[in-house]
């Protein structure tokens, strides 16, 4: 007892190193004590799919939508490329080939 307050005194972050330390040991975050907690590898792969797809989605967003521009130089309004593709993720009953778009020309 008198040894902890003695650390707490020196260190005060000592006692939020112990809590997290007592975390990273919980049952089923390491590999060696997944294996027996066999219940828990659905659950991690949903989260590791739903995090993956999260990040790709962002990427496919910053890449494909026609808001956002990245060589402004060279590209000033990158938006006029689009009035005839499709952007959207999924519109399977329109065809943007032929579709007129109700924006003004400049």
């Amino acid at each position: 007892s008198n040894l902890e307050e003695i650390g707490q005194r020196t260190n005060p972050n000592r006692k939020t190193l112990s809590v997290l330390f007592k975390l990273s040991n919980m049952q089923g975050l390491s590999l060696k004590s997944l294996k027996h907690h066999i219940a828990l590898m659905p659950l991690f792969a949903c989260v590791a799919l739903g995090a993956v797809g999260s990040v790709v989605y962002l990427a496919r967003l910053g890449i494909k939508n026609p808001e956002v521009s990245w060589a402004r130089k060279s590209k000033p309004e990158p938006w006029e490329d689009y009035r005839s593709k499709q952007y959207k993720f999924y519109s399977p009953n329109i065809d943007y080939s032929k579709l007129e778009s109700p924006a003004p020309k400049y």
